[in-house]
């Protein structure tokens, strides 16, 4: 309570009006600490301390897709309810991208070994064609092809 009409301790009569002015309490509250926190949960903790998200960047890290990195203002600074509080999200680790290497000629062991290298699980098939046996005869994606890491490549090996 804030004020009273009539003051404390003062005599009234029956049935007079007393006027209470209650206070809505602080108009300031403490940044929640969002680093670390799944961004739909950053939401939640901003919305229970009466803020609201404010504008979102999001950078490539090793962190978890849709956690918050960081926060402006910083947790703990004081901030009046209804204002925005900004985020920088990470988009998890950034795919690897490489150039697809000329394996036809190269043994299957070889070949297998270079894309390996490159995070790539080959998928080999076999086809007879005695004269390269043991050679990578064909490839998909072929050479010179951007490709990502953990892409499907396919390599046909001759027997």
């Amino acid at each position: 309570m804030v004020r009273q009409s009539p003051s404390g301790g003062s005599r009234v009569r029956r049935n007079v009006e007393v006027r209470l002015t209650i206070s809505k309490g602080s108009d300031e509250t403490l940044a929640p600490d969002l680093a670390g926190q799944p961004l739909p949960q950053a939401q939640r903790l901003l919305a229970e301390q009466g803020l609201l998200l404010g504008p979102t960047a999001k950078v490539h890290t090793n962190l978890p897709t849709g956690v918050v990195i960081a926060q402006n203002p910083p947790a703990g600074f004081p901030t009046r309810r209804g204002s925005a509080v900004s985020v920088l999200v990470s988009l998890g680790e950034e795919d690897r991208f490489y150039v697809m290497p000329n394996l036809v000629g190269q043994g299957e062991e070889e070949a297998v070994a270079i894309l390996k290298e490159m995070g790539i699980e080959p998928r080999v098939t076999y086809q007879s064609f005695p004269a390269q046996a043991r050679r990578v005869v064909l490839q998909e994606p072929s050479f010179g092809t951007r490709i990502k890491e953990k892409e499907e490549v396919s390599i046909v090996v001759a027997q």
